[in-house]
């Protein structure tokens, strides 16, 4: 199941990331929000994983613990080694090390790219934080 959904991730990235390329030319420049209106971009946080290493695994309970702060400021991605269609994502990102996190803007856009090992929930919520502002 884990393996579909990395590919089905890694694909939707990819035609999203073209898609948003092409159309970037184009664009008009939109009107600015007035202070009622919320934007309600989310962001995505890459989870670059290998799923039998123990700090891995470690990685993995800590977002898992924290699941509902994290999910409504992004979605998270698992990217795993065991996958043979996640090398794209590993070359295009640069992950050599893991457990990787990388957490991307509403245009796919890298907003952070942790150093790799155990990160802390307050650490990720500090980033997560920082999607809607400059920080």
């Amino acid at each position: 199941m884990n393996k579909i959904l990395a590919a089905a991730v890694i694909i939707a990235i990819t035609f999203s990331s073209a898609t948003y390329s092409s159309t970037k030319q184009t664009e008009q420049p939109k009107a600015k929000k007035t202070a009622t209106e919320k934007s309600v971009t989310k962001g995505t946080l890459l989870f670059f994983l290998n799923p039998n290493g123990y700090p891995c695994q470690q990685q993995d309970k800590i977002l898992k613990a924290n699941m509902s702060k994290i999910s409504s400021k992004a979605d998270i991605s698992y990217i795993a080694t065991t996958d043979p269609m996640s090398r794209f994502s590993f070359n295009r990102y640069g992950v050599r090390r893991l457990p990787s996190l990388i957490l991307l803007d509403a245009n796919g856009e890298v907003s952070k790219q942790f150093p790799p090992g155990i990160r802390s929930a307050e650490e990720i919520s500090s980033a997560l934080g920082c999607l809607d502002k400059s920080c």
